[in-house]
């Protein structure tokens, strides 16, 4: 991995904290961030910090990450036929793609096993990316293009947040190069 992948790897985060009696401080540079002092501030973090040098790196490169606060989270399933009968769903937009995770799939009623989603004996969980343009009139994604960009599967509802994270992530980044 070279040294500017290691820069905006560090940078698919928030800022990296880590928190004390009298505020944060950067997990990288140490840097204390009194309460009121913006963590998201470049300049508050010391000169060498990872996290600071990668965000100047994607200033001078005019790359552009999808920032966490433009992400939208719904409290629905995105997809799945069956996903009112998931226990488990997060739905994320970032830009123009759909992030669903649904998982726990009881259709007999909670009373009766959970039943896998798709093909796999562990796959309990799924995670979908899809195309989409904004949202409809009713607040829901609209979604454009119904194929899969990508699907992931997982065993434990640990494994599907991280899952669905780490692509949400990943799909914020991919204006980097």
């Amino acid at each position: 991995m070279t040294k500017a992948e290691e820069l905006l790897k560090a940078l698919t985060d928030e800022a990296p904290v880590n928190w004390w009696q009298n505020g944060p401080e950067c997990a990288y540079c140490k840097a204390d961030m009194p309460w009121g002092k913006d963590l998201e501030d470049p300049d508050s973090h010391t000169p060498e910090c990872p996290w600071r040098l990668a965000k100047e790196y994607l200033h001078e490169k005019g790359a552009q990450m999808i920032p966490k606060s433009e992400w939208v989270w719904y409290g629905f399933p995105g997809h799945f036929i069956c996903g009112r009968r998931c226990v488990y769903h997060l739905c994320t937009r970032i830009g123009n793609r759909l992030v669903s995770t649904v998982g726990a799939f009881y259709p007999n009623g909670p009373a009766k096993p959970m039943e896998t989603i798709g093909s796999g004996d562990k796959s309990f969980y799924e995670t979908t990316v899809f195309r989409c343009d904004g949202e409809t009139d009713d607040g829901d994604p609209n979604i454009t293009d119904w194929d899969k960009l990508s699907c992931e599967r997982y065993e434990t509802s640990i494994e599907a947040e991280c899952g669905h994270r780490k692509i949400c992530r990943d799909i914020a980044g991919e204006g980097v190069t």
